[in-house]
């Protein structure tokens, strides 16, 4: 399967597809991937209807076509279940509105397998496990290849005060801070700053602040004509509707 996080470490620039969990069946995918090149496809529970049996069904048939699967948990508050969605077959997660570094910190510590974190031990449906290259006991190599390479964190930047602090996000085990610039736009209006006037301003001062460390940014260009510019701009996670 395309490992994501491997990928990054390696430099490459990841274009992922938003999908619907509902409205994406089998036809929609073949559609989706006949006509354009992505490397995984991220769902959402946020703002969309999701049931945990659909959300399984979802990827293993993404697991069938090579594709991984982030999923944007509901609330940030559901930072404890990092550990129960992942293993339902998700390959990366997404924690929405995160402004402290205690969020990211509890993020980090569900998402990783001691010793990094306290994630527990199991799931029929993990990613990678029996369609995959494990079998559902063999607990020391998934664990180990999990920590190492196994799966994507993003920790959602959607207000300024998150900007701002983007180094303090940033902590071991985190690799993209994603933007939400919808969120973004409107604290925006009640949190100015004299440097941060537009959402772009503030992905430049997040990518800057992350220069000396192993997090990346992930923006929601949502479409491939604003690709480049992203790209040019040190962006390296890039989130797009797929073209009808």
């Amino acid at each position: 399967m395309n490992n994501l996080k491997k990928r990054l470490q390696e430099g490459d620039t990841l274009i992922g597809a938003a999908t619907n969990l509902q409205q994406t069946g089998r036809p929609d995918l073949e559609r989706i991937l006949e006509k354009n090149t992505y490397d995984f496809l991220m769902t959402d529970s946020q703002h969309s209807p999701f049931t945990e049996p659909d959300l399984v069904s979802f990827c293993q048939l993404a697991a069938e076509f090579s594709m991984p699967v982030v999923f944007r948990i509901m609330d940030t508050k559901q930072a404890y279940m990092i550990g129960k969605y992942l293993d339902l077959g998700i390959g990366g997660i997404e924690v929405p509105q995160v402004n402290t570094p205690k969020v990211a910190a509890e993020a980090v510590e569900k998402f990783y397998y001691p010793p990094l974190g306290i994630r527990s031990i199991g799931g029929n449906f993990r990613s990678q496990i029996g369609m995959g290259d494990f079998a559902l006991n063999d607990h020391l190599d998934y664990t180990g290849w999990w920590n190492q390479s196994g799966g994507l964190l993003w920790i959602q930047v959607e207000t300024v005060q998150a900007v701002l602090g983007a180094q303090a996000l940033a902590r071991s085990g985190v690799d993209c801070l994603s933007f939400g610039p919808a969120d973004l736009t409107h604290d925006m209006r009640f949190n100015s700053h004299p440097q941060l006037n537009t959402v772009d301003d503030c992905v430049r001062h997040v990518i800057k602040e992350l220069e000396n460390t192993d997090t990346v940014v992930c923006f929601r260009n949502f479409t491939p004509q604003t690709r480049q510019k992203y790209i040019d701009m040190g962006v390296k996670v890039l989130l797009e509707i797929p073209p009808a």
